[in-house]
């Protein structure tokens, strides 16, 4: 494996280690190396955890054992985030319109159980519970240690590594692409590695759509070196996208983490992505295969088949990408 060398300094950990009692055998894929131009630097690894949909209203009967099958990763990634759905507060009533995910502010104990850090809130459901929607949502997730992620720039430090995260939603409305890129583009020029979430595309598409590529294309050039994406509720497939300022990984979709949709296979089968960073770049991304059990509300060990399909949607490129 060839792998971009960065520069170091020294760094020290931020974030408290999590504990987690029992371990589960997955299929794990080392992807291609992939330097990514920024000047953050540490001299200790990182790795951060994505994941996509999660749902705890509706159907979904979730408990404490939930992640269990990927409870020994969460536990050793740095930085876990998943994309929230359902807003967290009272629950709506008998008259509110639509698919509403709103589900009791009782369920942030258990995001913080099974190890989730920080937590997308826009999307299209942040005004399920109330029309407060993302605040209310931010306050309950704050008051039991989690983050709730939004437009507005959260800045974290983890082993010397600076690193900023926006998250945006263009379904609800189209977004505010000309703020985004100034925001994203500030916080690149103040050397952090910048995430950006991104609530896109169409459901139930398997490839990403032209919007979804337009957008990829004009925030990583304004600075956005890892772009995760959801709201199609199934896989897409995953890129580096190489820019003026070398390469980006683009994730257009990571489908579902947790829902209770299962009427499709597609809906049902899922991956967590483990970015392994050093100094702000990008040495290694596993894959880890999963299926939901949707009676049940939990996550299991995909078949054979099953984990071949999830590798195949994430359409993993081969080879070994440069910035020449």
């Amino acid at each position: 494996m060839t792998r971009i060398v960065p520069e170091t300094v020294g760094g020290e950990e931020v974030l408290r280690p999590r504990s987690f009692h029992a371990t589960f055998k997955v299929l794990l894929l080392v992807l291609v190396v992939i330097p990514l131009l920024t000047s953050c630097q540490a001299n200790t690894s990182l790795t951060l955890a994505l994941l996509g949909d999660l749902n705890l209203g509706r159907d979904v009967k979730a408990g404490i054992d939930s992640f269990a099958y990927l409870e020994d990763h969460l536990s050793k990634a740095d930085l876990v985030v998943a994309n929230l759905e359902s807003p967290l507060g009272e629950k709506p009533g008998a008259t509110t319109m639509g698919y509403n995910l709103c589900t009791s502010e009782d369920n942030g104990v258990l995001l913080e159980t099974w190890g989730i850090d920080l937590l997308a809130l826009a999307n299209n459901h942040s005004m399920d519970c109330s029309p407060e929607g993302i605040g209310a949502t931010q306050s309950i997730l704050s008051a039991v240690g989690l983050v709730g992620l939004t437009s507005h720039p959260y800045q974290v430090e983890i082993k010397g590594t600076d690193i900023t995260f926006f998250a945006f939603d263009d379904i609800s409305a189209e977004m505010d692409l000309e703020s985004a890129v100034e925001s994203i583009n500030v916080a690149h020029t103040s050397e952090s590695l910048v995430v950006v979430s991104m609530h896109w595309g169409m459901e139930y598409q398997g490839a990403p759509s032209d919007r979804q590529k337009y957008l990829a294309r004009v925030l990583t050039e304004a600075g956005a070196d890892i772009i995760w994406g959801h709201h199609p509720h199934v896989l897409q497939k995953m890129e580096w996208l190489k820019t003026s300022r070398g390469h980006s990984l683009v994730l257009y979709s990571l489908g579902n983490a947790l829902f209770d949709q299962g009427g499709l296979d597609d809906t049902r089968q899922s991956a967590l992505l483990l970015v392994k960073l050093e100094g702000g770049i990008i040495m290694t991304v596993e894959a880890i295969p999963f299926e939901i059990n949707v009676p049940s509300s939990t996550l299991e060990s995909p078949s054979e088949n099953s984990s071949e399909e999830i590798l195949s949607r994430l359409a993993i490129p081969d080879g070994i990408i440069t910035n020449k």
